[in-house]
């Protein structure tokens, strides 16, 4: 990486940086296959569960527009994220991912959450009638944020 300093700034108003990116990125983005999400937004999040939660949307969630519904397992928020390994009673993580998809959607990032994890036994009776899955539908902002390059 090569920088400018102020007294170069004042000598040369046209200078710019330069930034030699490592080349898989530098491929990725030759390619357009990144995607671009509101990190402010994520940030904003209460939790690091919410956090990850919303990170996997954005990448898994690529086909999310209203009226379409990503179907997510607790299994697969216990295994992927490694954040629920700390609680020592499941009924405590579920209502963890609860929590944090109440939180996704109270900030505009889901519409709507069909079939919570039940605390009861640890699954979820999705409309469909699958255990273990809850049903998430992105809200127009998550949609209209989340774009492909």
């Amino acid at each position: 990486m090569s920088s400018v300093s102020r007294a170069d700034l004042k000598e040369d108003s046209q200078a710019k940086w330069y930034v030699e990116f490592h080349h898989l990125i530098t491929q990725a983005i030759s390619a357009v296959e990144y995607r671009q999400y509101n990190y402010t937004l994520m940030m904003s999040h209460s939790t690091q569960l919410a956090r990850w939660l919303h990170k996997y949307l954005v990448n898994k969630f690529t086909y999310a527009q209203i009226g379409k519904v990503f179907e997510i397992r607790f299994s697969t928020v216990k295994r992927d994220s490694g954040l629920l390994e700390a609680y020592s009673r499941s009924r405590d993580a579920i209502d963890a991912v609860n929590k944090a998809l109440e939180e996704l959607k109270q900030k505009g990032v889901l519409e709507s959450i069909q079939g919570l994890i039940n605390q009861k036994n640890g699954l979820s009776r999705h409309p469909s009638g699958a255990l273990g899955i809850t049903g998430l539908q992105p809200k127009n902002r998550f949609q209209n944020r989340q774009s492909v390059f």
